[in-house]
């Protein structure tokens, strides 16, 4: 049984609340770096690709939260909303796994593929963080980034330059979920965590510098918007503390929306 807590006050919470506590933020993220990948190199994506993405991590998402409220520990806003409106989500989960059936099935066989081999391993570490005791003892973060970063660039070429990219970009997610830790865990003496700043300032400085090298690639262009999230990421953290904890965590993942500004360029 879950721990019961204080009904949450949800008249409180503005629209970019609800976008972080509804689970829409993390899918939303995804399809944005996804199109944005696929707009730099001119590759005609089909919508059911970023469609089922979306679908795909939105499941993820709720289920992680559902099961860690139903465990109770280290509970925050997002746990306490989807363990209030736990039926509410199992049932819009139910119509969306149907949904997320379709989309794949109209998926091209190499995309579908790809994502099925990348479901085996995520499946498999899903269901041993939240059965076994794993989970004290998984680097949780930085699986995250390896697993979000590869769904994201998985309908791409694979190419060294785009390698290259999908790294940056993995640890910048691993980075996001490290200043959400430390933010939610102040006294954590987690190494990732205390060293944070020096972290985030290298990710940003290595990327900012792949647009000068002697052969730039398009991918360069989502290396500076790898650069840019992380520095958006770094003045999040010093300044946080005048911040309410659902805005901090919602700005968290907005940071990493840098990449919209290529679909205002020409």
């Amino acid at each position: 049984m879950a721990v019961a807590f204080p009904t949450l006050p949800t008249h409180r919470y503005s629209v970019f609340h609800r976008w972080h506590l509804l689970s829409l933020d993390a899918p939303t993220v995804a399809v944005v770096w996804t199109l944005a990948a696929a707009r730099i190199t001119h590759h005609a994506l089909s919508w059911y690709v970023p469609g089922a993405m979306f679908v795909a991590v939105w499941l993820v998402y709720v289920a992680d939260r559902l099961l860690d409220y139903k465990q109770g520990e280290e509970l925050e806003a997002r746990h306490r909303f989807h363990g209030r409106f736990r039926r509410r989500f199992v049932i819009a989960a139910m119509i969306a796994l149907p949904a997320l059936l379709a989309l794949m099935w109209k998926m091209p066989a190499r995309a579908l593929l790809a994502y099925i081999l990348l479901c085996v391993p995520l499946i498999l570490y899903f269901a041993a963080i939240h059965k076994t005791r794993l989970r004290y003892k998984a680097p949780k973060e930085a699986v995250v980034g390896i697993f979000f970063a590869a769904a994201v660039f998985l309908p791409e070429f694979f190419t060294p330059r785009v390698a290259i990219a999908t790294t940056f970009f993995a640890l910048l997610c691993w980075l996001n979920c490290v200043a959400i830790h430390r933010w939610e865990n102040p006294k954590s003496s987690d190494w990732s965590a205390r060293n944070f700043r020096p972290l985030i300032v290298t990710l940003a400085a290595v990327c900012a510098l792949t647009p000068f090298s002697p052969a730039p690639h398009p991918f360069a262009i989502l290396n500076l918007c790898t650069a840019s999230s992380a520095l958006l990421l770094l003045a999040l953290d010093c300044t946080r503390r005048p911040i309410s904890s659902v805005t901090l965590r919602a700005a968290a993942d907005a940071a990493l929306l840098t990449p919209l500004i290529l679909f205002f360029l020409r």
